[in-house]
């Protein structure tokens, strides 16, 4: 379980050296979906992105960050439907997003002509259920 942990951990650091270099010098805003420890979400705004982190529960770890990051970290269910949107967000990420992986391209196309999406799916859905 520790070694999980911390494979975890080092993959949130990878991705957000990865979507640093991707955005450049842009600070963008950002909705992370399914943000599990919320280590991504801290990353990234320590680099100066303003983002929000949502998930279904929130985890014991987020006591530990930062008061301005605390407040950007959401337990709230996000339902995968043509009515989710995130207007305010550039980008929409999905890193381990479960069930929402496919619908994050709707959300973005939804939420704005200029949103745009990045996700690392970990298990294959589809836009109904999860595939066998």
């Amino acid at each position: 379980l520790e070694f999980r942990r911390v494979s975890s951990d080092l993959e949130d650091i990878g991705i957000a050296a990865y979507l640093n270099c991707l955005w450049g010098d842009d600070k963008v805003s950002f909705v992370d979906l399914g943000c599990g420890n919320g280590l991504l979400v801290y990353l990234l705004n320590s680099e100066g992105h303003q983002g929000q982190g949502i998930d279904l529960r929130k985890r014991k770890i987020w006591s530990t960050f930062p008061q301005e990051i605390q407040v950007n970290l959401l337990e709230q269910v996000v339902k995968p439907d043509t009515q989710t949107v995130f207007p305010q967000a550039d980008w929409i990420l999905g890193n381990h997003s479960d069930e929402l992986t496919p619908w994050i391209p709707v959300f973005a196309c939804l939420s704005s002509a200029t949103t745009k999406f990045w996700v690392l799916p970990c298990c294959p859905f589809s836009l109904t259920a999860k595939y066998q």
